[in-house]
């Protein structure tokens, strides 16, 4: 048994002692998993720096790298068809998009409704089955919507709740022929993007002149590198067995700071950038705790003039796009 995890271990990426991680990977019932080292920065094309942690996901070691350029990007990304498979059987009950995130698109669905205009058009990237889009039509019934999703099962859904217009594939692989819309929505689907320069220059060519884009990404950055200190030394035998890292989602390829994400957005021809607080996801905590958060991030936002950003995930607006 122990020499068929090796064999694993020395096949999967990321373990370079696998001698380390042969009784984590028995019990964790590891199995050979397809991924590829990602050596360079996605975006600037630097070369690996330095760590911030490391995770298990999929029997693969992945550690967080921190650029020059202030991404933060996993340095393995599992194989496509993985990814499909994983987002095929996830997020499907209705009670996490009514529940969970209703607030959240409650939030969402005011802010697009002041950014787009009278017969607009709306493209949610990552929209799953339509539940934001839908709840933005009962209160825009004149606005032109599509949904993008990498579930086919999920734009299936979208078409025969809400018949909305429907395209699938990453968002780095939209076709042309969808042309140009008034706001580009993408709530939470950025950091799955393994091809994140080629997506942000798609959505620079989604989103028209003098149009939007609304993004919403985690703003942990502080918390996991505070964490992360606590843990000691990047060389020490904690660090380097690390299997998980406070307050990121294996799921992710990035972990966005705020200077990045403006910067990338005047970058792709936006004249103004503004980071906003949003409402915590449904289950963090009771409703009236979340309430109070959120109203408080608020208050803290207005009061550091609009500096602050205390809520665990933040929109970035983006608007003023040239043509």
């Amino acid at each position: 048994m122990g020499r068929e995890i090796l064999e694993v271990l020395r096949h999967n990426v990321g373990f370079d002692e696998p001698g380390l991680w042969v009784n984590y990977a028995m019990r964790r019932g590891f199995r050979k998993t397809k991924a590829a080292a990602v050596t360079h920065c996605p975006d600037c094309d630097a070369p690996a720096g330095s760590v911030l942690g490391q995770f298990i996901h999929y029997s693969t070691l992945v550690k967080l790298r921190v650029c020059p350029c202030d991404l933060i990007w996993a340095d393995a990304h599992l194989d496509e068809e993985v990814i499909r498979n994983h987002f095929e059987f996830t997020y499907k009950d209705r009670k996490y998009f009514e529940i969970q995130r209703g607030a959240i698109f409650d939030h969402l669905v005011r802010l697009i409704d002041s950014l787009v205009p009278k017969g607009g058009r709306v493209i949610d990237i990552g929209g799953g089955c339509g539940d934001l889009m839908g709840k933005l039509v009962t209160r825009r019934h004149d606005l032109d919507i599509t949904v993008q999703d990498l579930s086919p099962t999920s734009l299936a859904e979208a078409e025969r709740r809400f018949g909305f217009a429907t395209t699938g594939g990453f968002l780095s692989q939209l076709s042309p022929h969808l042309g140009t819309f008034d706001v580009v929505v993408a709530s939470d689907i950025l950091y799955y993007e393994r091809d994140l320069k080629r997506a942000w220059q798609t959505l620079s060519r989604l989103v028209r002149a003098g149009g939007a884009a609304v993004l919403r990404v985690p703003d942990r950055f502080a918390s996991i590198r505070f964490f992360q200190k606590l843990l000691g030394s990047p060389n020490g035998l904690r660090r380097r067995k690390q299997t998980w890292i406070l307050g990121f989602n294996p799921e992710h390829l990035f972990l966005f700071r705020r200077r990045y994400l403006f910067r990338r957005f005047r970058e792709i021809g936006f004249g103004r950038v503004a980071a906003l607080p949003s409402p915590m996801l449904g289950g963090q905590a009771t409703a009236l705790v979340r309430q109070g958060c959120f109203r408080l991030a608020l208050a803290m936002h207005r009061l550091t003039g609009h500096r602050a950003i205390t809520s665990p995930s933040m929109i970035v607006v983006a608007t003023e796009r040239r043509g």
